[in-house]
């Protein structure tokens, strides 16, 4: 089995003196494999976590903020009170896909 061995692109730059420098372009990226699919699922949390806290009934809950790694879910923003605080949280750990939690809402 033979490696694939395409030549590499140089890019021609100038630099501010006019003298021309080559340098190599970086490398193609390529995806890991599961990479795509981890973050469409972070993704859909997301999604899923905010139309629950939109749905819940207490409009504060509407401008939580929502991030997720991996499953890993942060909320942050303000909220008037601990109770809708300890109501976003439940939320949260209510929902599939939710390995870890970190609350960092801020109560005024």
């Amino acid at each position: 089995m033979t490696a694939d061995r395409r030549p590499v692109p140089y890019t021609q730059l100038m630099d501010f003196g006019g003298s021309s420098v080559t340098a190599l372009s970086p490398p193609a990226r390529t995806a890991h494999p599961g990479l795509s699919s981890r973050r469409n699922a972070d993704q859909q949390l997301i999604a899923t976590l905010r139309r629950s806290l939109e749905e819940a009934g207490y409009s504060p809950l509407r401008g939580v903020r929502v991030a997720a790694s991996d499953g890993c879910v942060t909320l942050s923003g303000r909220v008037p009170t601990w109770y809708m605080k300890q109501v976003a949280q439940e939320i949260a750990l209510g929902a599939d896909g939710v390995t870890a939690l970190a609350n960092d809402l801020e109560v005024l």
